[in-house]
């Protein structure tokens, strides 16, 4: 989890962000069947409350490190 300390969350928030995606397992339809469980790794679940506040608190960071030419044009 070092890449996050450049943006300054506490070890606390990332532990606890971490901890909800710690042993997740699903499933998924393929045609009538369900597919075997399968660890999800790396990844929100879709729907998941935290995929919100994540997305602000990244896109936040990028557009605090863009800079942009205010007389350039399209």
């Amino acid at each position: 989890m070092r890449h996050f300390l450049h943006i300054q969350i506490p070890n606390k928030l990332i532990r606890l962000v971490k901890a909800t995606m710690d042993n997740t397992v699903a499933k998924i339809p393929v045609q009538i069947e369900m597919t075997e469980l399968f660890e999800v790794r790396d990844v929100l679940k879709q729907g998941d409350g935290l995929a919100p506040p994540l997305f602000n608190l990244v896109t936040g960071y990028v557009m605090r490190k863009v800079t942009v030419a205010r007389n350039a044009t399209l």
